[in-house]
């Protein structure tokens, strides 16, 4: 499924400083840093910089803001006009930022710059074995009734379990997306198994609490 990609960019204090820098005196093709946006939230650990717009892509302002553990990383990207962006825009948009700038500064500079998949299946998210149950419950089940049959509601929670004892899984808006997405599920059913598992994870949390 589609995610909103993250880029990050993790090493030294003063080497990172160096990087934003860099990707500020890189700037080219149109694009340019906006100290207005800047000064309107007053931050002063956070740069804002202007994409032009392109086929792939309307006008937006990217924010690289820094972390409290030190790190910056791609806050958010806005467009300019009114509207939001979809996860293509914003993904050119970031693509865009880390091949003609954000790559080159942090090899400068010598600090390393990691772009998130935007594309992501349920391995993203959680287990091997916990795919395998999630799996073997779509196959299975009757994708009309959900985990209203009793084998299905076992295969069901079967699955619910295996998150709970990885202590990894998405959370249920996550899910319901990859029910429909990776798992051929109708909408209505998905969202009906996501407050399911959102309870029985939470059940279980407190069931096992101490």
């Amino acid at each position: 499924m589609k995610v909103y990609g993250d880029l990050v960019l993790s090493g030294e204090p003063k080497a990172l400083l160096s990087a934003v820098a860099a990707i500020e005196e890189s700037l080219s093709a149109g694009w340019k840093r906006s100290r207005d946006l800047e000064s309107s939230i007053r931050a002063e650990d956070a740069r804002c910089f202007i994409a032009p717009a392109t086929a792939s892509h309307p006008s937006g302002a990217l924010w690289l803001s820094r972390r409290e553990r030190g790190d910056w990383y791609v806050a958010n990207i806005i467009p300019m006009d009114a509207g939001r962006l979809t996860e293509d825009q914003y993904n050119s948009i970031l693509r865009e930022f880390y091949e003609r700038f954000a790559t080159g500064a942090s090899e400068s500079a010598g600090v390393k710059v990691t772009l998130e998949k935007t594309e992501k299946t349920a391995a993203d998210y959680m287990s091997t074995a916990a795919v395998d149950c999630l799996d073997r419950f779509s196959v299975l089940a009757n994708k009309s009734s959900g985990s209203g049959h009793p084998a299905d509601q076992e295969r069901w929670f079967d699955f619910i379990i295996q998150v709970h004892n990885d202590q990894r899984g998405p959370d249920a808006s996550t899910l319901a997306q990859l029910l429909c997405e990776q798992f051929e599920w109708p909408g209505e059913k998905a969202s009906e198994l996501a407050s399911e598992y959102e309870f029985g994870r939470a059940l279980l949390l407190r069931a096992y609490r101490g």
